[in-house]
């Protein structure tokens, strides 16, 4: 952690992506 840089950001993109993605779906819904 703090060195990662791109690595970093997309682990926690990785880790968020499902979260946002099912958040987005119920707002749609």
């Amino acid at each position: 952690p703090g060195h990662g840089g791109m690595l970093d950001r997309f682990d926690s993109l990785i880790l968020i992506s499902p979260v946002l993605y099912w958040y987005l779906r119920l707002l749609a819904f």
